[in-house]
């Protein structure tokens, strides 16, 4: 068909104008320019990085097909597995286009438009009219007012001949088939599927540069806050042209945080961010974890979404998730952890120790993740911390060596196993950096679950941390919790991995840093938190920036 040819030449085009606008990373902390703090906002407008053109990741594709048509959001999962790169799924350096995409395209477009004609209300709503009834006043209507839903923007005039023209080729044998076909063509089409960017020239900066207009601005908000498409006030702001100004866009943001689908986003980042893609599907040794069954995968994942989204509400610091002493759990999960069962069915709030609790750092689903089959791993969890909170990874092994973690002995306790990566020289270059942190996970076992022994000993949990701003020995994952709340390096590195993500690159200018360190800032303070980062974010130069033009 015409539009999967069009997205098939589009694939080679939008790698084209990726691979020229966004570069890689080496994965090393954020250096700040000291400029930066003094600097106006403005003066970075010159150099707000580049806009590299977005294709709508999995979870973006499913909730913006729920959105126009009515069809389960979980419709994203039929498309092949997103390509991650930062740890994001939405970097648009990773992006291709195979032949398979085409083919799941084409299948959830017509799935999609078998769902909308099924709801008469939702079609007619597109036009105020039953667009099937054959009424050509009618489908035109339905062009105009779906086409706007769909691509974000008013159809031109080309365009709306073009659906009218699918229409009139396929309207037989019934209308019904001819509305069916203009659905399907717009959702496969790379207007729906990429998110072009339409721009005004800057009046005042460098010619290359240029700002969204109006509808993308919306589009561009919308996806960043959501995760899905323009709602019909944020449509409407755009079609009256009232999304110029900084106050304007603010009091849009300012409503969309403050929705359902804001903590959704933000519990789809921070999975990510955190390595938790996976914790539905893990699985334990169970002979050695004999609580561990089918459903302890799903649980822990459930468990972390809905820590996730309480402290999207009641306020996302820092500390409310690095050392909040509250987790959730149903009957089944608090016996699995051992607590006792909540009141009623369903999942319930729970308030734990705070020696033992310390949010997402003791979250099972982060345990677990983050830890082998049959055993703990200081490796793994240690590495977490330096390379997702501190933006500051160890360099990989040599490729000689054999990464193997020391065999179970269950006369030795983990500490006792792992002693060799810290006496050998040849791997204490990298194991220090590591193992001292991962050391104060130890009360929790592969499962994620608390113990006060290993191999019949007392647990050690101690531990150091270096080579950071908040230096100094560590007992205990809350004393390790504690320490990173309060570290400048922590707030840039989230902020970093915050970026990645909302812009969908990497940083890489002069101005990405000043933006990043405003960021950061809006974590720091007793009013800081990820709700004002995310609020920041609309206010950069980098936000309302659009694709830049080809340097000569």
């Amino acid at each position: 068909m015409l539009v999967t040819r069009s997205l098939l030449l589009l694939t080679g085009l939008s790698t084209t104008l990726v691979a020229a606008g966004c570069g890689g990373t080496d994965g090393t902390k954020t250096q700040t320019s000291p400029l930066c703090a003094a600097a106006d906002r403005a003066d970075t407008r010159a150099d707000p990085g580049p806009a590299p053109l977005r294709r709508l990741t999995r979870f973006e594709y499913g909730r913006t097909l729920a959105d126009l048509t009515g069809v389960d959001p979980s419709i994203g999962a039929s498309l092949p597995p997103d390509e991650e790169s930062l740890g994001y799924d939405d970097i648009a350096a990773a992006y291709s286009v195979s032949s398979l995409h085409a083919s799941r395209y084409l299948e959830t477009a017509e799935r999609a438009a078998s769902t909308l004609l099924a709801s008469g209300a939702r079609l007619a709503a597109y036009g105020d009219c039953d667009p099937t009834s054959g009424d050509d006043a009618c489908v035109a209507a339905f062009v105009t007012g779906f086409g706007r839903r769909a691509w974000r923007r008013p159809l031109d005039d080309d365009e709306r001949r073009a659906m009218l023209d699918v229409y009139a080729q396929t309207a037989d044998p019934t209308p019904a088939d001819g509305v069916a076909a203009i659905v399907t063509t717009m959702l496969e089409a790379p207007q729906f599927l990429y998110r072009p960017e339409g721009t005004n020239p800057l009046e005042t900066a460098s010619p290359q540069a240029a700002t969204l207009d109006d509808h993308a601005l919306a589009t561009r908000l919308s996806y960043l806050l959501t995760g899905a498409g323009p709602d019909d006030g944020l449509m409407a702001a755009a079609d009256g042209g009232k999304l110029g100004t900084e106050a304007a866009l603010l009091a849009e943001a300012d409503r969309l945080l403050t929705s359902d689908r804001a903590a959704e986003l933000f519990v789809h980042f921070a999975t990510a961010w955190w390595e938790l893609g996976a914790v539905s599907e893990l699985e334990k040794d169970r002979n050695l974890y004999r609580t561990w069954n089918d459903e302890t995968g799903p649980a822990l994942a459930e468990e972390t979404r809905q820590f996730l989204t309480n402290t999207w509400q009641q306020g996302p610091t820092l500390a409310a998730l690095l050392t909040a002493p509250a987790t959730f759990v149903d009957a089944s999960l608090a016996a699995f952890y051992g607590l006792p069962a909540p009141a009623g069915d369903g999942w319930a709030k729970v308030t734990l120790a705070p020696s033992r609790a310390s949010g997402m750092l003791t979250q099972g689903g982060f345990l677990a993740a983050h830890a082998k089959a049959d055993q703990t791993s200081p490796v793994l969890r240690g590495k977490f911390v330096r390379a997702q909170l501190l933006c500051n990874p160890p360099p990989p092994p040599p490729q000689t060596v054999v990464i193997r973690p020391p065999a179970v002995d269950p006369r030795l306790s983990t500490r006792q196993r792992f002693a060799q990566h810290t006496t050998d020289s040849f791997c204490a270059a990298c194991h220090t950096a590591m193992d001292p942190i991962g050391f104060t996970f130890e009360h929790y076992d592969a499962a994620g679950r608390w113990r006060a022994t290993d191999a019949d000993q007392p647990v050690d949990a101690t531990g150091e941390l270096t080579n950071t701003d908040a230096d100094g020995p560590l007992d205990g994952v809350p004393s390790l919790a504690a320490r990173l709340v309060a570290s400048a390096e922590v707030r840039s590195c989230t902020a970093t991995q915050w970026f990645r993500y909302a812009f969908g690159r990497a940083e890489q200018t002069a101005g990405d840093s000043c933006t990043i360190a405003a960021l950061a800032a809006a974590l720091a303070g007793p009013d800081g938190s990820f709700r004002k980062m995310v609020r920041e974010t609309v206010r950069t130069a980098a936000f309302r920036a659009g694709p830049m033009e080809a340097q000569p």
